[in-house]
């Protein structure tokens, strides 16, 4: 079966998201939890597909739920699935087949989350100018590559990577929707990737996904966006 329909799904407030500085002292990037608020936002993204699955043509031995690994995408995975799970009970899965992929993880901005920008250029002035120079060149962040980073670029090859073993999977399993629960930059660049927009799209905020919000890709000859769905 080939694959009709992504809900790219960014993962619910986590406590980087309110402090980041703070959530960095206690927990390095890939390790920051939800707060109380995006373990309620993630639910609700749960009660709402789980209620609208059909106008997404899928039930649940033709869905699939990827996920990164990062803790708050984990946890993001858990509490949308019992947010289903009280509009289906607990019979009655989302989806037939859950994976996790590293493919799917955040932009790595490397050190530069640890300090501040005075401490940056302190720390680290021969790629802090590179970084400025970059960005100033090439009218945004697409190119720019952090210390021990990664550039938007980079992100987007491992992203079709990704997208190819979900196609190949898709055709193998016999499932047409996938639900990817992941990271802000990350769904956008996927869906820059394959709606083939030009790479100064990723500069345009309107784009941003708020936290635990849902945007539906359909493929017809060619994929198609639907917006962002649901916003809690």
């Amino acid at each position: 079966m080939k694959l009709q329909n992504l809900l790219l799904v960014r993962h619910g407030e986590s406590e980087a998201n309110i402090n980041l500085t703070k959530a960095m002292e206690n927990n390095p990037t890939h390790n920051i939890p939800l707060t109380p608020k995006g373990e309620e936002q993630s639910f609700k993204a749960g009660v709402f597909l789980a209620q609208n699955h059909q106008s997404f043509y899928f039930n649940h031995c033709k869905a699939a739920l990827w996920n990164s690994p990062f803790q708050r995408t984990r946890q993001t995975k858990h509490f949308l699935l019992k947010g289903a799970a009280s509009v289906f009970g607990e019979n009655m899965p989302l989806v037939e087949h859950m994976f996790e992929s590293n493919f799917l993880i955040e932009q790595q901005f490397g050190l530069l989350p640890y300090h501040g920008r005075h401490e940056q250029q302190k720390l680290f002035p021969l790629e802090m100018d590179m970084v400025r120079q970059t960005l100033k060149a090439n009218n945004g962040k697409f190119w720019a590559n952090f210390p021990l980073g990664e550039s938007m670029a980079q992100v987007e090859v491992r992203l079709a990577l990704f997208f190819r073993d979900l196609k190949d999977d898709a055709e193998n399993l016999g499932y047409s929707t996938a639900i990817i629960v992941g990271h802000g930059a990350a769904l956008r660049i996927l869906a820059a990737y394959l709606l083939r927009q030009p790479y100064e799209t990723l500069n345009d905020k309107k784009f941003t996904p708020k936290n635990a919000s849902i945007r539906h890709l359909s493929f017809n000859k060619k994929w198609h966006d639907h917006g962002y769905i649901f916003t809690p």
